[in-house]
């Protein structure tokens, strides 16, 4: 006599093997699990995102202690946009951004709030990014932006996309006169297989000086750099 205990073990047996059946006639979808694109970019929490729209008036950018960042895109006949600083009331320095026409952009500020970076953009999402760098001290503003030199000469003198340009980003201040940048291929397809490629780089702002050279892997896996999946065709409509 067969107990009701084996009757069970039986009966889930063939339903094992029922299940493995099915599942073994259901059609392929033949897509193969694609690797995500990771692009970097900064993190909300590691600056200020600010919008100055398409208007003559002037917006406050950031607000340190006595100086204030205010700035406004330029329109009629000039280009681009005026950022200007503040102290107690007083301007004490104003710099002209030519190439800025997307009114977005993004102020990086140091631990002690006396360095100053701004990623402005002449164009989207996509680009072309360039960074500003400035120095407040002694009651007197240092423009530093021509130390990024260094870091477009290393980088275009090995990845430069010819349709486009490159981009390059400020990330975040490691220390007051550090500041982690990246620099990447221009992310459309007219760039080649080379679009969004990333390197990293540690800059002496105030010497224009390469401390540290980061690989694309190693920017992406810095636990303080922020980073989104690209968009690709086949996926779902966000």
């Amino acid at each position: 006599m067969i107990t009701f205990a084996k009757m069970m073990v039986r009966m889930s047996k063939w339903l094992s093997v029922f299940v493995a059946c099915a599942l073994a006639t259901l059609p392929s979808s033949g897509v193969e699990p694609k690797e995500r694109p990771r692009v970097i970019t900064q993190c909300s929490w590691g600056g200020v995102t600010f919008s100055l729209y398409d208007s003559p008036r002037s917006s406050t950018v950031g607000s340190y202690d006595t100086l204030k960042i205010t700035g406004r895109m330029l329109g009629g006949d000039d280009q681009g946009a005026v950022f200007t600083f503040w102290n107690s009331g007083r301007a004490i320095f104003r710099k002209r951004i030519v190439d800025m026409y997307n009114p977005n952009g993004w102020l990086g500020v140091s631990n002690d709030s006396h360095s100053f970076v701004l990623n402005t953009s002449n164009g989207g999402a996509a680009g072309g990014w360039s960074v500003s760098i400035f120095k407040f001290e002694n009651g007197t503003v240092r423009d530093l932006s021509d130390s990024m030199r260094s870091v477009e000469k290393d980088f275009s003198s090995r990845h430069f996309c010819e349709a486009r340009g490159n981009n390059y980003e400020a990330m975040q201040w490691r220390k007051n006169d550090q500041l982690l940048v990246s620099a990447s291929v221009y992310g459309t397809s007219d760039c080649g297989k080379e679009m969004r490629y990333t390197e990293g780089y540690v800059l002496e702002v105030t010497t224009g000086r390469i401390v540290e050279h980061l690989s694309e892997k190693e920017m992406l896996d810095l636990p303080y750099v922020c980073t989104y999946n690209v968009w690709q065709a086949g996926d779902p409509q966000p």
